[in-house]
């Protein structure tokens, strides 16, 4: 007996459907354990003073009745105001605006709830006319117990809805919050009518009356059916009870898991599990042995024993619960001869207990075969083929009859020799041994038998007449005359063309006749391949450009493509150009030269070539050097004349005046540069002394009451001299008035 769990689930009671606009009250809720209880909420219904003006409305920044402002102000409405009470079913009252004259919200301190209830709080809202939408939010014990949010579009002075929100509460005492979440100055949610419900939880889980035990059977159909359970609860009257059954298999062993599980109203439940586990132990029982199984030549033998082991050998076998299956081992039965061959029976349940038993088959025959016709006496003459009648009169047994229930075997005496007479004796045995014997004789007259044999040969050394003398079977001779032919073999050598053989073939073929003559046959399968051959035919006229395909068939069948096409070829033009010196004017000759398919045409062109003039122009420092000259020089057609002119580039002097603080650096300097052309420019420097002034610096000082004097001289290239002058100075005062609106900088400063 198992109890599947003991856990505690709590079930919240029957509440309207949250959004509607009909009013609710405590007659609509329903516990699953008890009565609901009403948590009162102070003003919940806002009906308190001072009350708003007709169609007013007061804001409200701290506390407003026995609710706290929070995060900004609230406005208390009259009903009345912009007629937004009309459309509270409850019916039109004075109702809070969570929006005053900027964005607030509401808090109070509920007290009486106890832990582990289930309480339901439920209030009516609708948003201002100046809106389109507005947001809220309701939090009970900070969020610990309920946070939730809600947007709406409804306008209160068309339709209030009613909201409900499910919590558990989580202390004894815990704040109501309604905070709004609509930013804007003015005109928000509209809040009315709060109340709270709650319902005691019930802790307990139902249980059964009278529990069943589990089981341990051997038989499946010893099961019995499962049993309908009575079930008590502390709170609840309407129980729920549900039944499961699952079944494993493994093997012949089966269990069974029976659930029974009960739920009250208020969602507790419990479950309770029964085991029944079928085990088949116990072998099953042989009443009476198998009987051994009789055969005789008559019965057919594989059909009886099939029948016999279907019948468990005739034993008789019970179980306690299956049914029996039979299983038959023995060895592969002798296919002749009386046999007794054991058969082990085992008898096996579907749990594989088992029983086993023997039996044999015995296959029995003491009858011996019996002559119903005598061998016949064999009368024969030399020459009449002694030996194959002799031997057709042993394979039918000297023309005897013989019968037997049983198969049997023939055999004979006959050692094959024979004078004039001969015994023979047929013996008959069957399968099981049993023997029959009967005789008759053979009588021989004597005579000589000639026997003629043509016969072939491909070796002529092999050919002609052969007589061979062979004695017979008592005084009966042959004579065998062969006449051997000579048989030519022969050779024969084909050849095969095709147009699809990748390559040449020989295939060599040995036929043999039936003297052992060979043929000899050589095949070539040679290849022949399709061919296509291109012609290209020039033209001149454009109108003869074309095309011409012709298929051409050989006598192995092989197709053959002519394609001539005819191309376009133009006239050769050849250009040829000269320069002349001696000729004023360009000219131009055309001729024609004629051609295999198309003319040529020459063109001769003569352009004139002018003599080429250079100028040059030089420049020297010294004026003899000043001069033009020519210079001509040869080319491969016309000459180049070059002209030099010479001018001259004379020296340069510049003045550059320069200051300086150091009397020893008084004077000139004389610099000397040569320009890219060889030419010197002279540079002369003229340094003139010029002194530094004193540098002053001069500061105030509160701190002296007369003037400081403070002189530095600093040593380099130059001497530097920097004075540095304190005045003393007066100390003045200076009252500004700012003006500021934040009473927190008011003060008076310094500086």
């Amino acid at each position: 007996m198992t109890p599947l769990n003991n856990s505690t689930r709590l079930i919240s009671f029957v509440i309207l459907i949250m959004m509607s606009n009909a009013a609710i009250s405590q007659a609509d809720l329903e516990c699953c354990c008890g009565d609901p209880e009403e948590i009162e909420v102070p003003g919940g219904d806002f009906e308190f003073g001072p009350a708003p003006s007709a169609g007013g409305w007061i804001d409200y920044t701290s506390s407003m009745g026995p609710w706290d402002v929070v995060g900004g102000s609230v406005s208390h409405h009259d009903d009345g105001h912009n007629n937004l009470g009309a459309g509270n079913p409850n019916p039109s009252t004075a109702h809070v605006d969570l929006n005053g004259f900027n964005q607030g919200g509401i808090c109070q301190d509920i007290s009486g709830f106890e832990l582990g209830q289930e309480c339901t709080i439920v209030f009516f809202y609708a948003i201002h006319n100046a809106i389109s939408t507005g947001s809220a939010d309701l939090e009970i014990d900070g969020g610990s117990a309920l946070s939730v949010s809600w947007d709406a579009s409804n306008v209160g002075s068309s339709e209030w809805l009613e909201a409900s929100y499910d919590f558990i509460p989580t202390n004894e005492t815990m704040d109501v919050c309604f905070i709004s979440q609509t930013s804007v100055a003015c005109c928000g949610m509209l809040i009315d009518d709060i109340v709270i419900f709650c319902c005691q939880a019930d802790q307990g889980d139902p249980s059964f009356v009278d529990e069943p035990e589990d089981l341990f059977l051997e038989c499946i159909d010893d099961v019995p059916q499962e049993e309908e359970l009575e079930a008590v609860d502390d709170c609840s009257d309407e129980l729920l009870i549900d039944f499961e059954e699952d079944l494993f298999e493994n093997g012949c062993m089966y269990t069974f898991e029976r659930t029974w599980t009960v739920e009250d109203e208020c969602g507790n439940s419990y479950a309770y599990q029964q085991i029944i586990e079928v085990v088949d132990n116990e072998d099953p029982e042989l009443v009476s042995s198998p009987l051994d199984l009789i055969l005789t030549c008559n019965d057919d033998v594989q059909t009886a024993i099939d029948i016999w082991v279907d019948n468990f050998g005739n034993a008789t076998v019970v179980d306690n619960c299956e049914e029996i299956i039979v299983e038959a081992i023995y060895n592969a039965l002798p296919e002749d001869g009386c046999f007794e061959e054991e058969v082990i029976f085992s008898f096996f349940d579907e749990c594989g207990n088992s029983e086993s038993e023997s039996a044999y088959i015995v296959f029995e025959d003491d009858d011996e075969p019996e002559f119903d016709i005598l061998p016949q006496e064999l009368n024969i003459q030399c020459g009449e083929n002694t030996d194959s009648l002799i031997q057709a009169w042993l394979n039918a047994n000297g023309q005897s009859v013989i019968t037997d229930l049983c198969q049997f075997e023939v055999s004979n005496d006959y050692d094959g020799t024979i004078d004039s007479t001969e015994w023979v004796n047929f013996i008959a045995v069957d399968m099981c041994g049993n023997v029959a014997i009967e005789g008759a004789p053979i009588k021989l007259s004597y005579d000589i038998d000639t026997v003629w044999i043509v016969g072939a040969s491909c070796n002529p050394l092999d050919t002609g007449y052969v007589e061979n003398l062979v004695s017979g079977v008592g005084p009966c001779d042959s004579l065998i005359i062969r006449d051997i032919r000579f048989l030519e073999s022969d050779t024969v050598f084909l050849e095969e063309y095709e147009c699809a053989l990748p390559s040449m073939e020989e295939d060599t073929m040995i036929l043999m006749n039936q003297v052992g003559c060979d043929s000899i046959i050589y095949l070539t399968r040679i290849p022949v391949s399709a061919d296509t051959t291109d012609i290209a035919t020039p033209t001149c006229d454009p109108d003869l450009i074309t095309s011409d395909t012709s298929f051409l068939v050989n006598m192995f069948l092989c197709d053959s493509l002519v394609i001539e096409t005819y191309f376009l070829t133009e006239n050769d033009t050849i250009l040829n150009v000269s320069y002349d010196c001696e000729i004023l004017e360009d000219s131009i000759s055309f001729s024609t030269l004629p051609g295999q398919i198309c003319d040529t045409i020459v063109v001769d062109q003569i352009l004139v070539a002018k003599n080429d003039t250079i100028n040059i122009i030089e420049y020297a420092c010294d004026i003899e050097d000043v001069e033009i000259f020519v210079t001509e020089i040869p080319g491969p057609i016309c000459d180049s004349v070059f002209i030099t002119e010479v001018y001259p580039l004379l020296s340069d002097l510049q003045y550059v005046n320069k200051e300086t603080c150091r009397l020893e650096d008084v004077g000139y300097d004389t610099l000397y540069f040569t320009n890219q052309n060889g030419c010197d420019s002279l540079v002369i420097e003229d340094y003139i002394y010029t002194p530094l002034a004193p540098i002053r610096d001069t500061s105030y000082n509160c701190d002296i009451l007369s003037a400081v004097l403070d002189t530095t001289t600093t040593i380099g290239d130059c001497d530097s001299t920097f004075i540095k002058v304190q005045l003393p100075a007066s100390i003045s005062e200076f009252q500004e008035d700012i003006a500021t609106c934040r009473l927190a900088e008011v003060r008076n400063d310094t500086t």
